[in-house]
């Protein structure tokens, strides 16, 4: 993707799913946004590191991934409201 470099993963979430701030990544309705756009983003554009912080930072769980896959499939499959103690 296009200027995807350029911007660290969490800048660039927050820039493509139309977040005034990275802040706004928090807010329950630009979840939708986030999990159209994560299969658009080539995983290896980003550091695993990367990947766990947008998790952790996105969900606010301390949630750790060892590959950039099982990080990408968490993001894509997480819903609203879910709580994160179902999800791992």
């Amino acid at each position: 993707m296009d200027g995807q470099k350029n911007y660290g993963l969490l800048e660039y979430l927050a820039a493509n799913c139309g977040c005034m701030y990275i802040s706004d990544l928090h807010q329950p309705e630009v979840l939708e946004k986030i999990k159209l756009l994560i299969p658009k983003i080539d995983p290896y554009s980003y550091s695993v590191w990367e990947w766990n912080d947008a998790v952790s930072y996105i969900t606010g769980s301390s949630t750790a991934f060892e590959t950039r896959k099982e990080a990408v499939d968490f993001l894509i499959k997480i819903r609203k409201n879910e709580k994160m103690e179902d999800m791992i």
